[in-house]
């Protein structure tokens, strides 16, 4: 969640700048460095996620009035009273975060949250709140008061989805026996009088001629949401041919709609198990009877990756690397992953990472031309810009493997050698460096102090806790940090007396 904080005071300043420690964002004060309250709120209001005052709800409020559009699209506000008593969330509670975010203030600096929806204080299930940590949209944001007005009659509220949902229904909520008698729904295509959430899993798939505008695949696109009663929101990424990729008009449509788009061959397509709508001018002209469906079908399937790191037993010592036999040393889980049929694995000696998946061979292929353990090219540091999780299973924070190669991206004085190391990997010589502490201590667990709740989310695998981190979010929020402090995620080893 990117903050921004706004204070009147120099008492005010301060706790703006402790509670950016924990939430991080940027720090200003009104009437310093020509910054002013209608200004400083316009610009926000437009580019954070969260607007923090730190002064009286009144200024706040009144500051805000002018913007506030819809809770499906304002950004999340909270206000904290200088001294740090109270934290109250005054806008987008729920889809927009407030309420979390003042408990995370309030948590920070010892406040009392406030939170005012009657939903949470009456104990019961917010179903806005619940869409957004299912990451779904919600396509119908007036009809989340017959929900929560229902709840709070006493009634309960029936939900109806194609896809399971895991755990125990919250007090008030039961699935409904038919999804004609839902309250609301989990849909991609919205019908009837329900509150529709829309998970954010599709992929288009698109094929088109060469030269095709923008503007004309908008068009389609439209017809086609018109023509399914698809909710546009549902769309996550776009996939086509690779005789597409340099195409201006497809590329712009979906920067326009924020999506990344997949090009895959003509051979992988055609690989893809289903049925298809034929054509054999669409054969004729690329290769592969169906782009689009097929296309889409590769591009949903998603990747998995794991660890398959080998530093335990390829040292400076015992330096030969065999991508085909050098076991993971990092659990059983990745070495049997490792064995599995289709796994495809990276070329780093003691880095290495196995793929599973449509975009298993475009992720680990070039990690073979970094000089560092988890450089640019290595299979880990590709997630942002494909929208990854990082996925922990138990409490492993300490081991994030990721933050190495944001240290090394930002160029800490402690994560790598100094001097190179000589490997054999799958027989060829290399000249590598490797990964050296030099008495430093990881201390990982601090991403938590770094990361909102859309970013970072716990739960549970049985009696072992769970992470799931968005990798784009933790790159940029650690970035950021270790600009500020190159050694805020390491500590000191002692010496021994």
């Amino acid at each position: 969640m990117n903050c921004a904080y706004l204070a009147f005071t120099a008492k005010g300043l301060a706790l703006a700048q402790q509670l950016a420690q924990t939430c991080p964002g940027s720090v200003s004060r009104c009437g310093l460095g020509g910054v002013t309250l209608a200004g400083w709120t316009a610009q926000q209001f437009a580019a954070a996620d969260a607007l923090v005052f730190v002064g009286a709800a009144g200024i706040a409020v009144r500051a805000i009035a002018p913007h506030c559009q819809s809770k499906a699209t304002d950004p999340a506000v909270v206000v904290l009273d200088e001294c740090g008593r109270f934290a109250v969330p005054l806008l987008s509670g729920h889809l927009g975060g407030a309420n979390d975010l003042a408990c995370r203030l309030a948590a920070a600096c010892g406040a009392v949250p406030v939170i005012t929806t009657a939903t949470d204080a009456n104990g019961l299930f917010a179903v806005d709140e619940w869409a957004k940590k299912q990451n779904c949209a919600v396509w119908e944001t007036p009809r989340i008061k017959l929900v929560s007005g229902a709840l709070l009659a006493g009634k309960t509220v029936r939900y109806a989805s194609p896809w399971a949902i895991a755990g125990t229904p919250p007090a008030g909520v039961a699935e409904a026996e038919e999804a004609s008698g839902a309250d609301f729904a989990l849909t991609m295509t919205p019908q009837g009088n329900a509150l529709h959430l829309i998970p954010r899993i599709g992929v288009l798939g698109v094929g088109c001629k060469r030269g095709t505008t923008a503007a004309q695949l908008e068009a389609a696109f439209a017809a086609f949401c018109a023509d399914t009663n698809l909710a546009p929101v549902g769309i996550t990424a776009a996939a086509s041919i690779d005789l597409k990729q340099n195409e201006p008009g497809l590329l712009e449509f979906c920067r326009s709609h924020g999506w990344p788009v997949n090009f895959y061959s003509a051979a992988q397509l055609r690989a893809v198990p289903g049925t298809f709508s034929a054509s054999r001018f669409v054969q004729g002209v690329t290769g592969v009877d169906n782009v689009c469906e097929r296309a889409a079908v590769l591009a949903s399937g998603g990747t998995l990756l794991l660890p398959a790191f080998t530093y335990e037993t390829v040292t400076p010592e015992t330096p030969v690397f065999d991508s085909r036999e050098s076991e993971p040393c990092v659990g059983l889980l990745p070495r049997t992953f490792f064995r599995m049929p289709g796994v495809v694995r990276s070329l780093h000696p003691t880095h290495s990472v196995c793929a599973l998946g449509a975009d298993a061979v475009r992720l680990t292929k070039d990690h073979v031309l970094d000089e560092t353990p988890v450089g640019p090219h290595a299979p880990l540091m590709q997630l942002p810009a494909c929208g990854g999780k990082l996925l922990f299973i138990g409490d492993i924070l300490h081991a994030c493997t990721f933050m190495h190669g944001v240290e090394e991206r930002v160029g800490t004085d402690y994560v790598l050698t100094r001097e190179k190391i000589r490997y054999i990997v799958d027989g060829a010589p290399r000249m590598l460096y490797g990964h050296d502490f030099r008495g430093w201590q990881q201390e990982y667990p601090r991403i938590r102090n770094i990361l909102g709740p859309d970013a970072l989310r716990c739960g549970s695998f049985g009696e072992a806790p769970c992470y799931l981190i968005d990798a784009a979010a933790l790159l940029d929020a650690a970035s950021r940090k270790l600009r500020e402090d190159m050694h805020y995620f390491v500590s000191r080893i002692p010496d021994p007396a």
